[in-house]
């Protein structure tokens, strides 16, 4: 008896959830091994290539964020104002009658925002590195954030007048950035300044990654790891769901109408043999999950 073409489509599915997840996972890994084999270097040092550096941000000329007002080397903020709407909408009762009701919706809306970025250098105690932050993986760090009422000066004075439809008249200002002196992580590739002997850290297209981060590289590496973690698992609870999938089984053993209609089920984590370059990568990234290296 053929098996049912449900039964194919949702093992079809599994099994690329399954490799997508064992992509993810195994992209996952080799940055982390990136991040873990790449010594950081010191301003100095710096050589052309995949490099970390690790100092404080500082800029000649800073800018002085809009709501915080602090110096920094980039910052963005808005204003969100908070309304309340009554709507009418029609509905059928369990009596099958045409009814009407009033809904209340809540919400809010950015009415003002901007920023300002731009290059600057990472100083250790040996120099400095000029970073561009265009096309980066940048983490930046809270700098204001208050929920005010019209009661509060700063509702209009860094708001505008106007207001929003239904408007509760309160407003959140959030701004966030890089306060010059922040501590901070580098990893991308180094370059040769097109202006003077000195190297610099942009978006290349060849490079491995491009981060800026307040976090140290340990907390990027684990969280890399973390993030692993959960791929793997997936990944094992999807094989072993397409070993019990339907197309294995049925009134119909013989081996060759099954091969004929579906191949068979991916290996898990080694129990079978698929070749020793699949099972090499995939056996690390099952043994996160289950806490021990399959052989």
């Amino acid at each position: 008896m053929p098996v049912s073409q449900d039964a194919s489509g949702a093992g079809l599915i599994a099994l690329l959830a399954s490799g997508g997840s064992l992509l993810l996972a195994l992209n996952a890994g080799r940055k982390r091994r990136l991040l873990d084999d790449t010594p950081v270097s010191k301003a100095l040092g710096v050589f052309v290539g995949e490099v970390e550096v690790e100092g404080v941000c500082v800029r000649r000329d800073p800018f002085i964020s809009y709501l915080a007002e602090k110096p920094c080397v980039l910052y963005s903020w808005s204003v969100d104002e908070h309304w309340r709407r009554a709507r009418q909408e029609t509905y059928t009762d369990d009596k099958g009658r045409t009814r009407t009701r009033t809904v209340i919706d809540t919400g809010s809306d950015t009415v003002a925002s901007g920023g300002e970025t731009g290059g600057f250098y990472i100083q250790d105690d040996t120099g400095y590195v000029w970073v561009n932050p265009e096309g980066a993986d940048l983490d930046t760090l809270t700098m204001f954030d208050q929920h005010v009422d019209r009661d509060d000066p700063l509702y209009y004075d860094k708001g505008p007048d106007d207001a929003v439809e239904g408007s509760t008249g309160e407003r959140s200002f959030t701004e966030s950035g890089l306060v010059i002196g922040t501590p901070l992580f580098v990893r991308g590739r180094a370059s040769e300044r097109p202006d003077i002997v000195a190297a610099q850290i942009k978006h290349e297209d060849k490079a491995d990654m491009f981060i800026i981060t307040p976090r140290k590289a340990a907390d990027i590496s684990e969280g890399k790891a973390n993030r692993l973690r959960p791929l793997a698992c997936r990944r094992l609870r999807l094989c072993r769901w397409l070993r019990r999938c339907p197309y294995g089984r049925g009134p119909s053993r013989n081996r060759a109408d099954r091969a004929a209609y579906w191949p068979r089920p991916l290996p898990i984590c080694g129990q079978r043999r698929l070749g020793s370059g699949w099972s090499s990568t995939v056996s690390p990234a099952c043994a996160i999950a289950s806490g021990r290296r399959h052989r």
